[in-house]
């Protein structure tokens, strides 16, 4: 053998090195992208649950929102018997009015009669 020449093992070593320094920066690769997947993750994971988070929040002033006015207003019931009081009130003042109406007219007619009968009598 000349000074150039390697033996076998010296040559499968040197593929065998070779090959190992391929897979470490394979590996070294494919370490640093799941590391950076994982953190691109993360972040979308923290946002996503910031964004969860205010519509929680949203969800419950709505939530509270819708309540006070349920407790707020008044039924439907209230309101029906409220306007029925009212409808019984305002007859009664229809009635009072009318009354009063007639009263006034029968005073009108009596002093009309009255009027006639004065000026009849007189010469």
């Amino acid at each position: 053998m000349s000074d150039g020449d390697v033996t076998l093992r010296e040559y499968v070593d040197a593929m065998f090195a070779e090959r190992e320094k391929a897979v470490e920066a394979a590996l070294a690769a494919q370490e640093k992208a799941v590391t950076a997947a994982l953190e691109s993750s993360d972040k979308a994971i923290n946002k996503s649950e910031g964004n969860a988070e205010k519509w929680r929040a949203s969800a419950n002033e709505w939530r509270g929102a819708m309540s006070d006015r349920d407790r707020e207003l008044p039924s439907r019931r209230e309101v029906e018997a409220a306007f029925e009081a009212i409808r019984a009130r305002t007859g009664v003042l229809e009635r009072q009015v009318a009354r009063a109406y007639g009263v006034a007219a029968g005073a009108i007619a009596l002093a009309g009669v009255a009027v006639a009968i004065v000026l009849a009598g007189s010469p």
